[in-house]
């Protein structure tokens, strides 16, 4: 499944890879030195009608309000709260 996922990210322009020169059997995976189109336009793209879509109400108050929810959520899901989660 890793396997997959980095394909998709290397053909999407997202990452780059190459073999590891201490141990040829292992790739080693960077992001991409600049934005392929594919991700400039992924980024630029509001989550609203996606999410919208996905929720099945196009009440555009609703949804503003989700997003504002979902961002709250993305503040607590730091690395630093995994790790006080871990402990």
């Amino acid at each position: 499944a890793v396997s997959a996922a980095v394909a998709r990210l290397r053909e999407a322009g997202a990452v780059v890879t190459e073999p590891d020169a201490r141990d040829r059997r292992r790739l080693r995976v960077r992001p991409a030195p600049e934005l392929s189109s594919r991700l400039k336009e992924v980024r630029a793209t509001s989550i609203d009608a996606a999410l919208a879509k996905a929720l099945g109400d196009d009440d555009a108050h609703r949804v503003d309000e989700i997003v504002g929810l979902l961002e709250d959520l993305a503040r607590y899901l730091s690395p630093q709260a995994l790790i006080r989660l871990r402990d």
